[in-house]
């Protein structure tokens, strides 16, 4: 059985090494500890213990917030190029524009939160028919179809044509 934590660390950083800034970087990215131990050649325990050290958390938060707000100011960009992304379209349905603009075109769209749809929902049923079965339903459908076209003929015939 491992050892009990005893809630008070041994180890806390007193000031970000060059290592340390990787990890917080890492960490902004999304990585997991393992694999960023794995990538910086390092303990998985050293990861934690500088991911949960106050002044990472604070440096974290720093790079979080300035990466929010920078997300913010490219979506802005990108609605404002929309328009134009619009007007380049028309463009291309009557004349042959350069298909590098097209597809810049249609990557700011996609982006500006107009994608094109990209997964469609079907449902699928499978019956076995008898004979008589298929039978039945050709006769229903004549059915339908001369009814239609009798009230269609009727409807022409009022009309005066």
């Amino acid at each position: 059985m491992g050892r009990l934590p005893t809630g008070n660390r041994k180890y806390q950083i007193q000031e970000m090494w060059d290592v340390h800034h990787e990890i917080v970087r890492l960490l902004l990215m999304g990585m997991k500890h393992v694999d960023i131990a794995t990538i910086l050649g390092i303990s998985p325990v050293t990861v934690s213990y500088t991911a949960n050290s106050p002044i990472a958390k604070r440096q974290l938060s720093i790079m979080r917030g300035a990466r929010d707000a920078s997300a913010v100011d490219c979506a802005a960009e990108i609605k404002a190029l929309c328009p134009k992304a619009v007007k380049v379209l028309e463009e291309s349905m009557e004349s042959e524009l350069e298909v590098n603009r097209i597809k810049a075109s249609l990557a700011i769209l996609d982006r500006g939160g107009h994608a094109p749809v990209q997964r469609i929902q079907a449902q699928h049923a499978h019956m076995h028919f008898t004979p008589e079965e298929l039978d039945d339903i050709k006769k229903r459908a004549k059915d339908v179809i001369d009814v239609q076209y009798i009230e269609c003929k009727e409807a022409s015939d009022d009309n005066g044509v």
